[in-house]
């Protein structure tokens, strides 16, 4: 099902960015990283993620898709926003009520 996630807004501060196409890497583990950096530690710091994500099930879903037909996937990990569009791109942000709405994602150009 595509969806334009373009049109998604959330109230946040960005603080990470990343692509989890562009490493040969599981996108749950890139998604770990990110929020890990977001959080300013290693990974392994973290609190284990396995009671709040299935790691397997996320890789699944976003591995079995085709580009951009997952649309945008919002979470909320460790106190984080993460969202992860359909292409790859992941945003980690901090969440915030005083905020305005503003896109998830800026258009991406075709070309």
């Amino acid at each position: 099902m595509a969806t334009d996630h373009e049109s998604v807004q959330c109230r946040c501060t960005p603080v990470h960015e990343t692509d989890w196409t562009e490493r040969r890497r599981a996108p749950s583990m890139v998604i770990v990283d990110a929020v890990a950096t977001a959080e300013g530690v290693d990974p392994m710091e973290l609190t284990p993620l396995s009671g709040e994500l299935d790691l397997e099930a996320l890789d699944t879903l976003l591995l079995s898709s085709a580009t951009n037909t997952c649309g945008l996937l919002g979470l909320h990990i460790a106190g984080w926003n993460v969202f992860v569009a359909g292409d790859g791109r992941i945003k980690v942000c901090e969440p915030s009520d005083a905020e305005p709405l503003v896109p998830v994602f800026e258009p991406v150009s075709a070309g």
